[in-house]
């Protein structure tokens, strides 16, 4: 998608053609959630988060100064309510499964089924990475999220982002030397 895109719908948005909010809302959906997934570490709770980003975001879209930087301000969002809603819990968040990363790792067509004890390796080992994810600075975090769980491209994260992709690879690269020092010390 062009990168002026966003600006072209806002405005249009912001004319009158409410339901291009829906083009947007699907552009960033995923993206939005993998956000919110890094902060509350629930699927469910990740869900109605992301619902509640772009309720905020349709209501005050007049807002926003820069109409091609939607995607950021969108995720400045997400990152502000998700922080008020652990907060609101008052509690410590525990240890989330990682979802689609593990099911991908531990299911492999070609391998002959695993052992209990490599099973429960497993376990400790992706328990032990999403840990690690959650310290992760939240510039890091939230690239390595939508890189690896999320699936999008350097580019897609850039854009996203509002940043270079070479930002994006450096962050990439810093969040694994994180999680790979961590996970061998």
């Amino acid at each position: 998608m062009p990168p002026n895109l966003d600006k072209e719908l806002v405005l249009r948005i912001l004319r009158g053609e409410k339901s291009l909010f829906g083009v947007l809302v699907e552009k960033y959906e995923k993206a939005i959630y993998a956000v919110a997934y890094s902060y509350l570490h629930n699927a469910e709770d990740a869900r109605d988060l992301a619902q509640d980003v772009f309720i905020k975001a349709y209501d005050q879209l007049q807002t926003l100064k820069d109409h091609g930087k939607f995607g950021p301000w969108l995720s400045r969002i997400a990152s502000r309510l998700a922080i008020d809603r652990l907060r609101v819990q008052k509690k410590s968040v525990s240890l989330p499964d990682l979802g689609p990363v593990q099911e991908t790792l531990s299911h492999d067509p070609d391998r002959a089924p695993m052992t209990l004890e490599e099973k429960e390796d497993l376990k400790y080992k992706l328990a032990r990475i999403d840990q690690l994810i959650a310290h992760l600075p939240e510039y890091y975090r939230v690239a390595f999220i939508l890189k690896y769980m999320e699936g999008m491209s350097n580019k897609e994260i850039a854009r996203f982002l509002s940043v270079p992709v070479s930002t994006v690879e450096g962050r990439l690269h810093k969040a694994r030397e994180f999680i790979r020092e961590r996970m061998e010390g």
